[in-house]
């Protein structure tokens, strides 16, 4: 039997926007390896993403990035897509890693010993290594998502709640990659009535 000699660290991007999939990434990281700008993919540049992203796929032990489409989410709520992701990340990664780190907060177990860290992104490389497969596996989805979409914008705010991402949806109505089951998406495309105003 081998010897693992990383651990794995899951993340996830896409958990607050309005349209498009959650991505959830794993990667196993050898404790030994060191990248120069690993932390929270949120802090950094999209070139230094993109950068890291590269240099991830080549070091890492091995990795998966599991892609969950918005019929899912809209089916089955964010919470269990996000852990169906995890677990087929699990079952796939498993016997590559020692223990698993998950960002955030949580209870459950896997196949391997679980931890939950809050902000892990910033102190666990793994989890970084994960936060940036993860954002930027989306982000180029949501780029090509924008063609299609052209009236969204979601090239330029990649499906979250902004101004103009609000103003389409009234203009538009919601697309099939919207998750309608979110109050606003809903209201705002007129799947629901607004709320009378008063005085």
């Amino acid at each position: 039997m081998k010897e693992q000699s990383g651990v794995l660290g899951i993340d996830e991007a896409g958990m607050g926007p309005w349209a498009g999939p959650l991505f959830v990434a794993g990667v196993v990281w050898d404790d030994s390896v060191t990248l120069e700008g690993l932390t929270d993919s949120k802090a950094i540049s999209e070139t230094m993403r993109e950068t890291l992203h590269r240099q991830i796929a080549r070091h890492a032990v091995n990795y998966r990035v599991q892609s969950v489409p918005v019929e899912r989410i809209n089916t089955e709520g964010l919470a269990a897509a996000r852990q169906w992701a995890i677990m087929e990340i699990v079952r796939h990664l498993h016997t590559d890693a020692r223990e698993v780190f998950i960002d955030g907060v949580g209870s459950k177990q896997y196949t391997l010993p679980t931890s939950y860290v809050v902000q892990g992104d910033k102190t666990i490389p793994a989890i970084s290594a994960a936060s940036i497969l993860a954002k930027v596996g989306r982000d180029r989805v949501m780029v090509a998502l924008d063609r299609r979409f052209p009236e969204y914008g979601f090239a330029a705010h990649k499906g979250y709640g902004t101004k103009q991402h609000q103003e389409a949806l009234r203009v538009h109505g919601a697309t099939e990659i919207h998750r309608i089951w979110y109050e606003p998406v809903a209201r705002l495309s007129g799947l629901i009535e607004e709320p009378a105003r008063v005085g």
